[in-house]
């Protein structure tokens, strides 16, 4: 009897000692780049689609900024800080163009160069701001978009481009 109770109690030792480990395999076994991708044409069209009370199952990054632009807002409030980003605050909530560079940061984090087209199909290019030249301040049309695991699903943590 003895040696049967010590046996179970080296088992259970065994198996909670290793339980982490089968954890950590698991999860990164989910996290792949094509569901960040995923993630990333998601949240676009999402938000292309107008689809703002969406968004919330999908962005995972700070929300301060469009706190700030929309002080009458609660934090709750995700679809509707997305409705005012995209119709009044100046952000650009555009289709994807093109993805033209993933690159893995780790088995966490992704960053995706995109290209945006505007609603005439035409390449979104975000030109100089405020006064100055293209000399000092040059056009792009290519924006880095960060998708991070997080949660146990990928979120996008970027907000769109923002004409000012």
């Amino acid at each position: 009897m003895k040696r049967i109770l010590l046996s179970i109690s080296f088992l259970v030792l065994l198996i909670s000692a290793c339980q982490p480990i089968f954890e950590n395999h698991k999860s990164e076994a989910t996290v792949d780049p094509v569901s960040a991708r995923r993630a990333l044409l998601r949240y676009f069209e999402i938000l292309y689609q107008k689809n703002y009370d969406q968004v919330e199952t999908i962005f995972g990054g700070d929300l301060q900024v469009l706190l700030e632009y929309n002080p009458d807002v609660r934090l709750d409030q995700v679809g509707k800080l997305f409705e005012s980003a995209c119709t009044i605050n100046g952000f650009q909530c555009l289709a994807i163009k093109n993805i033209l560079d993933e690159k893995k940061i780790d088995d966490f984090n992704f960053v995706f160069m995109v290209e945006f087209q505007t609603n005439e199909g035409d390449l979104f290019v975000l030109g100089p701001c405020c006064g100055a030249t293209a000399q000092e301040m040059p056009p792009v049309s290519q924006f880095p978009i960060r998708v991070s695991w997080k949660n146990g699903e990928y979120r996008v943590m970027d907000l769109p481009p923002y004409v000012p």
